[in-house]
């Protein structure tokens, strides 16, 4: 799986973020597979916060990526991102809500 760190733990394939399977199915970092090579090869799946998987659901990873880069720039042009370096999330970080 390309989604086990050096530690040895589940971290998301896109986001870094480590994954506890023992989470409610409902909660937004729930570990969710994502087929890389089309929904019909299970030959080439990896993991993440279902919340990114949602996100990326009928995009390519190359889309995927292309639209990060986009919010980005949208975030700097809005100024809801201020002029620094990219952030990465805390260890631990959670969306606010949950999936009901």
């Amino acid at each position: 799986m390309k989604s086990i760190n050096e530690d040895g733990n589940v971290v998301g394939y896109y986001s870094g973020f480590r994954l506890d399977p023992n989470l409610k199915a409902t909660d937004a970092m729930y570990p969710s597979h994502d087929h890389l090579s089309g929904r019909d090869n299970d030959a080439n799946m990896v993991v993440d916060a279902r919340f990114v998987n949602d996100m990326k659901t009928i995009l390519s990873e190359e889309e995927f990526w292309i639209m990060v880069e986009h919010l980005y720039a949208m975030g700097r042009r809005k100024k809801a991102i201020p002029a620094r370096e990219a952030q990465i999330l805390p260890a631990g970080w959670h969306p606010r809500r949950d999936y009901a």
